[in-house]
């Protein structure tokens, strides 16, 4: 019969004295019951090896921090940075010790005219890594433009300290010279003002007769 054929053609040589038809269901029975265990495999290792991309949740999380920030500097770079912000906040959820992303965001504060958020993430960075040059660097700016001089000068001081062949050094060099002659040109015009204010007024001469 057909199962006979089936049998002939596949090789298998029964020796007991079970017909060819039990061995035959049996041979089907293990078939139906090994295919779900292989298309659950199967569905499970293409879904990892091509996930959908929208579906942030099959892929690690330094992988979808990395496109939240590609996604985050995409948005900054067409101005909408309030857009731009919050992915690189949730960015930093899911690596909550990138620096990188803590520059950018406060970088990002700073275009968006958020100057107080800009100076809390320099400061955030510095409490994770103080030999942060560019967040040094960045803060002291902040101090600088806020009018806190005493603040940004112990910033900069602090940059040539941590590396005085840097590039960041060297602005900051170049910005403590720059505040000094500022505030050397205040002095000098509070000291004129001030011996102007002390001297004796011009007594008037009297009406010539």
């Amino acid at each position: 019969g057909p199962s006979t054929v089936l049998m002939q053609a596949s090789g298998f040589k029964p020796k007991s004295s079970i017909g060819p038809k039990v061995i035959l269901g049996i041979i089907v029975l293990a078939v139906l019951l090994a295919a779900p265990t292989y298309l659950m495999f199967r569905d499970r290792l293409l879904g990892q090896a091509q996930p959908a991309d929208g579906d942030l949740n099959l892929i690690s999380p330094e992988d979808q921090s990395a496109r939240l920030v590609k996604e985050g500097s995409s948005e900054r770079a067409q101005g909408r940075y309030a857009a731009a912000i919050e992915h690189f906040h949730r960015a930093l959820e899911l690596a909550p010790n990138n620096l990188e992303i803590r520059f950018l965001l406060a970088q990002t504060y700073v275009v968006a005219g958020r100057i107080d958020d800009a100076a809390r993430s320099c400061r955030e960075i510095l409490r994770i890594s103080p030999e942060h040059l560019d967040a040094r660097l960045q803060l002291a700016e902040i101090y600088r433009a806020k009018g806190n001089w005493n603040a940004a000068y112990r910033e900069y001081r602090n940059i040539i300290e941590l590396n005085q062949s840097s590039p960041q050094a060297a602005d900051a060099l170049a910005a403590i010279e720059s505040q000094q002659a500022v505030a050397q040109m205040e002095e000098r015009a509070k000291d004129a003002l001030s011996r102007r204010r002390r001297s004796p007024a011009a007594i008037p001469s009297p009406p010539l007769a």
